[in-house]
């Protein structure tokens, strides 16, 4: 019986190697097998010499470089060129413009002192100020996570726990969904929690104290707990949440209404600075002007510029750039850490596909979300790797906007699900 089994294992082996080398010889022109002992390593990253290395088609170059280093490149090659359009901002900018402001954004988180590689998460619909953080968090080495801009407080509080996300950057609202409100609902249950835990210890000292039973207690909006929400909010500042429950998230940073749409924009009759300092929050204006940075900062522009060259120069191709969220379907979503080499080259390998040429002025319009793969790649980086023009109708998505910008640009393509 065992010499039966042996057998047949034998002959699925036997019959499993020749179909590959059926496939190998019908295929001689786009497939190579190379032993690994004859490439030299790359990029700095070790390699098994002992294994076999499968290759497709090398038709096609792909990219040896970081998106920081793509952004440049394109900007050199095409400074005049129209990088971006925000319908719903009235923004319009070259690559040149692009990235001074994508510097300027770059210099303003390294002066966050966050260390490289921090998690920088980007809660908001699709605006000038979402491809800026992207391209920004590629140049210095920071990792950029993608959040669905529908979520509440239950998946916000996943995400932001789950990749330890340092620096948020959020609107007021979009749509019914009041973010400000969610941020504070997070901060709340912490205090509710905190009170809790103070008074059942304290609860549990005094019984213990007169020999008696805890049964424990339950919070009471007294002059104590109140005094204490005071103490534990003035231990909080913009650039240090503290929040215990979320110890790595230690700034929020508030963006404009112009980025939620046209309509928020015209009608916003509210002071930002206000609200900002009511919920410990940056403005983005503070923000991107550079206005938060220390003492020291401010005494040594020169100091900051060499750290922020630092930060440039340490950027590998195979570092991590991105993480994005699966959608949840069938379980709590699972975050997918992607790097420059691979979604750059993904994004280029679109580009490709779809024939961009950045001498002929090609406009893509991208009305999908820039929270998704399809937006933040296919979208963004394919234009940037080929000199294109990102173009935005509205912050989410409006058909009758899509159709209005569509032939008020005459846009070349055009992104969207069946």
């Amino acid at each position: 019986q065992i010499k039966k089994i042996k057998t047949r294992k034998i002959q699925q082996i036997s019959c499993h190697l020749s179909l590959i080398n059926n496939y190998i010889n019908n295929n001689k022109n786009s497939i190579s097998i190379a032993s690994m002992s004859t490439m030299r390593p790359k990029h700095g990253y070790n390699v098994n010499t002992n294994l076999s290395h499968v290759s497709g088609s090398t038709g096609v170059k792909l990219l040896d470089k970081t998106i920081g280093q793509q952004l440049t490149e394109t900007a050199s090659k095409y400074p005049n060129t129209i990088a971006m359009i925000s319908s719903h901002q009235n923004v319009r900018i070259t690559y040149k413009e692009f990235d001074e402001m994508v510097t300027k954004v770059a210099i303003s988180l390294v002066a966050l002192n966050l260390p490289k590689s921090s998690k920088i998460g980007v809660y908001a619909p699709n605006c000038l100020e979402w491809v800026l953080i992207q391209f920004a968090c590629a140049r210095i080495g920071h990792v950029l996570v993608n959040i669905n801009p529908s979520f509440q407080v239950n998946d916000l509080k996943y995400v932001l726990e789950k990749v330890e996300i340092s620096t948020l950057f959020m609107p007021r609202y979009l749509k019914s969904s009041n973010y400000i409100d969610i941020i504070n609902n997070m901060l709340d249950v912490e205090l509710r929690y905190d009170i809790t835990t103070t008074n059942t210890d304290t609860t549990t000292n005094n019984n213990v104290n007169n020999n008696t039973v805890n049964t424990g207690t339950t919070a009471t909006a007294g002059n104590g707990n109140s005094t204490y929400i005071e103490k534990k909010k003035q231990l909080q500042s913009p650039l240090n949440l503290n929040i215990s429950f979320l110890p790595h998230l230690r700034q929020v940073v508030l963006l404009d209404d112009s980025t939620i749409s046209e309509e928020a924009r015209l009608n916003c009759n509210v002071d930002m600075d206000e609200v900002c300092k009511e919920n410990n929050m940056i403005s983005w204006k503070d923000f991107y002007e550079n206005k938060l940075n220390d003492q020291n900062d401010r005494a040594d522009p020169a100091g900051l510029m060499v750290r922020y060259n630092n930060h440039v120069d340490s950027v590998k191709i195979h570092d991590p750039v991105n993480i994005q969220f699966t959608s949840g379907t069938t379980g709590l979503p699972k975050g997918a850490v992607l790097s420059h080499y691979n979604i750059l080259n993904n994004g280029y390998l679109v580009g490709n596909i779809l024939n961009y040429n950045p001498y002929k002025q090609m406009k893509v319009l991208i009305q999908v979300p820039l929270y998704h793969c399809f937006g933040t790649v296919m979208g963004n980086i394919a234009c940037v790797t080929h000199g294109a023009t990102m173009v935005y109708p509205n912050g989410s998505f409006d058909s009758e906007k899509s159709l209005d910008i569509i032939e008020k640009e005459g846009v070349s393509s055009l992104y969207g699900v069946p």
